[in-house]
């Protein structure tokens, strides 16, 4: 063991960057904490813009932010350089239980107890899909690497795999730059 990092609340979601320069927590306190890794654990920042229990946190495939749901059916992701509120949706008619951004860092996935999966188009800033499929509460979501799958799972004990359709645009390659 390495550190020992103290919340100060329950813990109820962590992730480390891939290249274990920060490492961040949500809790039951309504916080979400980053700490640099690379600096001995010492406490980066808190974010206390929450008003219900930290359910997920994510980083961002590049790193710059975090993003987190909570009991509070909001979505929110932070700047981890300027710690500002870049995005905040008012996300879900219940409780947050997850969230997966899209490996091309475009896309969020949210599932939540009232029984519904989104996905956010983060560059429009607006909701691209709201799905069903679970009978009751979706739990849990995750995009393939590739990000052209995800799945979820539910209180229905059922895991769907999903056709994402996200990676169908294409990219033009224009001429004359070296």
């Amino acid at each position: 063991m390495k550190y020992v990092l103290n919340h100060g609340s329950a813990v109820y979601s962590l992730c480390i960057l891939s290249t274990g320069v920060l490492a961040s927590a949500g809790a039951g306190d309504c916080s979400i904490k980053l700490w640099d890794v690379n600096l001995g654990g010492e406490l980066a920042h808190t974010f206390k813009d929450h008003t219900g229990m930290v359910c997920d946190v994510k980083f961002h495939p590049d790193g710059t932010c975090v993003a987190s749901c909570a009991s509070d059916k909001k979505i929110k992701i932070f700047d981890v350089r300027s710690h500002r509120l870049l995005q905040h949706y008012d996300a879900h008619q219940d409780l947050i239980n997850s969230i997966a951004f899209h490996p091309n860092g475009s896309y969020l996935l949210s599932t939540s107890n009232d029984g519904t999966l989104k996905i956010w188009d983060l560059r429009r800033g607006t909701i691209l899909y709201t799905l069903y499929g679970h009978e009751g509460q979706t739990t849990s979501g995750s995009f393939s690497p590739a990000g052209d799958y995800f799945v979820t799972g539910g209180k229905d004990s059922v895991i769907l795999v999903w056709k994402s359709n996200l990676n169908t645009y294409q990219v033009e390659t224009l001429g004359g730059y070296d």
